[in-house]
């Protein structure tokens, strides 16, 4: 069984890597919006796909900051 640190550990080192995975795909739909990445989807909708990522990442933030709050 896990103590409450070790899982509080876990959980902030999948978050960590939510966030990481979350900025990557941002970096891509930015650079498939300017059209450095070709793409077969049209703007509005990786404009739209865009947003969700960053709300995605503002939740992702909020999380590992409550967590890393604690222990």
């Amino acid at each position: 069984m896990l103590t409450n640190e070790q899982v509080n550990q876990r959980m902030s080192d999948k978050l960590e890597a939510k966030l990481f995975y979350a900025y990557k795909n941002l970096e891509e739909l930015e650079l498939m919006i300017e059209g450095v990445i070709p793409s077969k989807m049209d703007v509005d909708t990786l404009t739209t796909m865009q947003m969700v990522e960053s709300n995605n990442i503002q939740v992702y933030t909020r999380m590992f900051e409550l967590v890393e709050l604690s222990y």
